[in-house]
């Protein structure tokens, strides 16, 4: 189940099987955007599992300020003494966020822009409380006041709070990360119409359904929503048009990643 990045990384080192769609006749269930993805144009290599965004959510009791952005984050986050925060131990998703907050895209590979995101990280880390990618249990049970969060794993954390009604999720306005998981064969399978066969089990829309409610994230089968309810409604699920066309999908390469590797280790370190 490889994100975009890794489809269009593993296809290109020819890890990946290509598809066969004779033996997968479900694919015509797939909304028309989700067969044209940019790593993999008419589903040639894989087919999309779950889709997300990476936002932020915040207990609406502690922290006192209207975030819409993430500018409003970074901007928020030197006042955010006595306050529990946390970012995901992501560097190129920390690091991209950073710089949509100032403007720039998250696939940049300008020195100059990346060295502004490195300064605005370090001036923000003394805020940081925790540097962690298992946050579910600590935000659920109060521990954590605002933190870098995937939308479904925010939506789990106000559906677990819904008593104490303090959580809100946040697609931030401008630019943001939306990505994919995706459903790819390995070159080296064993039994490939076996996999064929599953692929196109879960692209029945009732079974999909089930995905989609399980994990909170958008599927790829409309057809799947009026079975999932209120859910479906949510736009933290499933993304109207500011979120598709607005939203950058990372795209990494091996110089990019050696510079926000280095950026992520004087993060960590300060």
């Amino acid at each position: 189940m490889p994100d975009a990045d890794h489809v269009r990384i593993e296809k290109g080192l020819g890890l990946l099987m290509k598809l066969d769609h004779s033996l997968i006749p479900n694919l015509k269930n797939l909304a028309p955007h989700w067969r044209q993805v940019s790593y993999d144009p008419g589903n040639v290599y894989s087919v999309v599992k779950d889709v997300g965004i990476t936002g932020f959510t915040m207990r609406t009791d502690r922290v006192k300020a209207d975030l819409r952005t993430w500018k409003d984050f970074f901007d928020f986050l030197p006042t955010a003494k006595g306050l529990t925060v946390n970012v995901i131990e992501s560097p190129a998703e920390v690091i991209g966020v950073a710089l949509n907050a100032l403007g720039y895209s998250m696939n940049t590979t300008s020195d100059k822009e990346l060295d502004a995101a490195r300064d605005l990280l370090l001036k923000v880390r003394p805020q940081v409380t925790t540097i962690n990618e298992v946050y579910l249990d600590d935000f659920i049970a109060g521990k954590i006041d605002l933190g870098i969060t995937y939308s479904g794993d925010g939506l789990r954390i106000r559906a677990a709070r819904k008593a104490q009604n303090d959580v809100r999720v946040v697609a931030p306005e401008g630019r943001s990360e939306i990505w994919t998981d995706n459903w790819a064969i390995s070159a080296y399978a064993p039994d490939p119409v076996a996999a064929h066969a599953w692929i196109n089990y879960i692209l029945e829309p009732a079974v999909n359904a089930r995905e989609m409610e399980y994990v909170q994230y958008e599927v790829g089968t409309p057809a799947s929503y009026p079975l999932v309810g209120a859910t479906a409604k949510d736009p933290l699920v499933v993304f109207g048009p500011r979120i598709l066309n607005d939203y950058e999908i990372l795209f990494t390469t091996p110089e990019g990643l050696n510079k926000r590797t280095a950026i992520w280790g004087d993060f960590k370190a300060a």
